[in-house]
């Protein structure tokens, strides 16, 4: 019984590693890892190349992999409706200044 109890929550983290054979890490985050991680993707500019380093990343642990290509996601998707709102904005602007007469 102590085995299997062991086995289930965390004593045999050995098993859950390289589960799949394809060099990715599956045991879970803890508080303080999630924690960095944050942290070192709140730097501005390291923290868009640690996204990408992290998201196309063959080894490392898959959690973080997902989670950053999560955000990549949706990075790409604000930047494409800031563009969006910029060409809107833009064109409208553009457009009421040519019927305006000095």
């Amino acid at each position: 019984m102590q085995d299997n109890y062991q086995y289930n929550v965390g004593g045999g983290q050995s098993s859950q590693y390289n589960q799949n054979g394809d060099g990715m890490d599956t045991t879970p985050l803890t508080v303080g890892e999630w924690a960095l991680t944050i942290l070192a993707l709140a730097i501005p500019c390291v923290g868009f190349i640690l996204y990408c380093v992290w998201a196309f990343s063959k080894t490392g642990n898959i959690n973080r992999r997902n989670f950053c290509r999560a955000g990549l996601i949706i990075y790409a998707v604000c930047i494409l409706i800031y563009v969006l709102i910029f060409v809107v904005f833009g064109a409208a602007l553009l457009g009421g200044m040519g019927s305006y007469y000095y």
